[in-house]
């Protein structure tokens, strides 16, 4: 299906009802060439089993199609198989309605359906069974960049069991992307969320590869390398000539230029921005964003694989820089330090500010829900004073110019605003994914 948010549940059903006219008869008779008098001929009929026409049991099974096309799972279903039982005669005149059940949900957007087609009077005229795949065929998933993210996001895709390969043209990244599945699963199976049988059919589906004919094999390719312009555009000028035609393209940027990256693209259409939350693997959030050139079709089933692999898509109706998520998070880290250089809190306060309150409160409802639940006229009130001291500085806070020129990038060079030498990173990775595995559950059970 594309473009419609694979969330479903076993005994999710979907129905569409009609009354079979002459018109349908004769229209489904020129489509396909049965002209069996007992369809077509009134006459003839009479002396058939039924004592009058009926109408084609193919034409009565077909419209549980109409239910998967257009109402559930939805448009660009693929329809894998049917069987299908004709119980009862249906009549010229008669109203049918086909009724389509999930009975069982597999990997990769594979359904089982209970279908049925009853009559008027809810006689069972059709019963059967049938199979689909809600998502484009894609099975080979290409990572580019062995980073934090890009880790992240393999042991996702492979935890769903998609084949993956991991590229990166450091050795070195790849030794270290291993080492950080590894304190991934650690975490997750210290949680009780994985076992180790789990883990390893995880691992066995992940390849390290530092060789660009890894991209030949790409049905979907997410790059997830630095967050710099020119390095973008010479990565997907030399890629995008490698990898198939068919070939589902995007970027994990962060909120750079869809439509400029797109410009090293060939043929730019299949190319989308799929922005995630670190880490990937834990945090359910997925940004799916066009550029100019961006066809629908590549967003929708950029959307539908996000949904197959139990994520939350949010679509963008147009580009901005920063998308959604960092506008949001930096607007918060420009008040943040802000408020520190000012001397208003620490920055630790700051943090406790999120952890104990902000936090728990948005892990739940969103903004506007919040308002409305606060009252619009408190919120009217504050807006009306508070708006014109919150901070609208126009360039990078002292604070930050500092620590990025010292080389002080947080976690991935052992310091940062905080200080993470003598082993504290890792410490406090696994306490992240350990402390997020915790809420998600909690809020949207097992993903």
């Amino acid at each position: 299906m594309w473009g419609i948010e694979m969330k479903y549940e076993i005994g999710q059903s979907a129905s569409f009802s009609k009354t079979i006219a002459e018109c349908d008869v004769y229209g489904f008779a020129g489509i396909t060439g049965d002209f069996n008098p007992l369809h077509v001929n009134a006459e003839q009929a009479k002396n058939m089993p039924f004592g009058r026409r009926i109408v084609h049991g193919m034409l009565t099974a077909s419209f549980l199609s109409t239910v998967i096309a257009g109402k559930m799972p939805g448009p660009g279903t693929i329809y894998m198989k049917q069987e299908a039982r004709f119980l009862k005669p249906v009549y010229l005149g008669d109203t049918i309605t086909a009724k389509v059940e999930i009975t069982e949900l597999m990997e990769k957007g594979k359904a089982e359906l209970r279908t049925v087609v009853t009559n008027q009077d809810g006689i069972m005229v059709v019963d059967g069974n049938g199979g689909l795949n809600m998502v484009h065929d894609i099975n080979n998933v290409v990572i580019a960049g062995a980073g934090i993210m890009g880790s992240s996001i393999a042991q996702l895709f492979a935890a769903h069991e998609y084949n993956v390969i991991l590229y990166d043209i450091s050795e070195e990244a790849l030794e270290k992307s291993s080492s950080l599945i590894s304190v991934n699963q650690a975490a997750a199976m210290e949680a009780g969320e994985l076992d180790e049988e789990k883990a390893a059919g995880i691992r066995r589906r992940i390849t390290f590869s530092g060789n660009k004919e890894c991209f030949q094999k790409a049905d979907f390719v997410i790059e997830a390398i630095i967050e710099k312009m020119e390095i973008k555009h010479g990565f997907w000028k030399e890629i995008s000539g490698i990898v198939p035609e068919t070939a589902v393209l995007t970027s994990n940027t962060s909120g750079l230029s869809l439509t400029e990256i797109a410009e090293a693209i060939e043929k730019p259409e299949r190319f989308c921005g799929m922005h995630w939350l670190n880490p990937p693997h834990i945090c359910p959030l997925v940004e799916v964003v066009k550029g100019e050139k961006t066809k629908q079709e590549t967003a929708d089933i950029v959307f539908d694989i996000a949904c197959d692999i139990h994520r939350y898509p949010v679509r963008l109706q147009k580009e901005v820089p920063g998308f959604l998520v960092n506008r949001f998070q930096f607007a918060i880290l420009r008040e943040a330090m802000s408020l520190v250089e000012a001397g208003v809190a620490k920055k630790e306060d700051i943090d406790k500010v999120f952890k104990y309150g902000l936090g728990l409160r948005y892990a739940c409802l969103g903004p506007f829900e919040i308002a409305d639940l606060g009252g619009l006229d408190t919120f009217y009130n504050i807006a009306s004073y508070l708006f014109n001291d919150i901070s609208n500085v126009g360039e990078v806070h002292d604070m930050l110019k500092e620590l990025y020129g010292n080389g002080n990038f947080g976690v991935k060079s052992g310091k940062g605003f905080y200080d993470y030498s003598n082993g504290r990173d890792k410490a406090i990775l696994a306490k992240r994914d350990k402390d997020f595995m915790k809420v998600s559950k909690c809020l949207f059970g097992d993903l």
